[in-house]
């Protein structure tokens, strides 16, 4: 004696390999989903991280009477006689001399270049990482003959 169960033209057996195959592709569709939606939550977070950087650098760089090169980085100096940190890895600046600092969760290279006119000094930082390539200028706080 043979048991069929029938349901619209579909046997058991044809009904268990279709749901498990469903239950499959749905099972991949969530994980890639969760995964897309965790790939724009780190996205997000690096457009603030790179925001946050930026505001920093601006804010440094209007103080800064002096740059010095180190090995990791620049030393900024500032009027009124403040030293900030930039390293490069991990990307982050500090107060050298107190606990302010900043990191940035970012995967990013910064170049900064300096350029001079007859008066003014400016910064010039490209922040080249994954997804992203920018580049701003932002005036020293220094003048010729000061």
């Amino acid at each position: 004696m043979k048991w069929e169960y029938r349901l619209e033209g579909f046997t058991l057996t044809e009904l268990l390999v279709t749901m498990t195959l469903f239950a499959l592709v749905m099972s991949v569709v969530t994980s890639v989903l969760v995964m897309q939606l965790s790939i724009l939550q780190r996205l997000g977070k690096a457009e603030n991280s790179r925001e946050l950087l930026w505001r920093h650098l601006e804010m440094v760089s209007l103080q800064t009477v002096r740059v010095e090169t180190t090995n990791g980085g620049w030393v900024f100096f500032t009027a009124r006689g403040r030293m900030y940190f930039l390293g490069q890895e991990p990307l982050m600046l500090m107060e050298l001399g107190e606990k302010a600092r900043w990191q940035y969760p970012l995967q990013a290279q910064l170049q900064l270049a300096f350029i001079t006119n007859r008066s003014r000094g400016v910064v010039r930082a490209n922040l080249t990482g994954i997804g992203f390539d920018e580049t701003r200028f932002f005036p020293l706080g220094w003048q010729k003959g000061e």
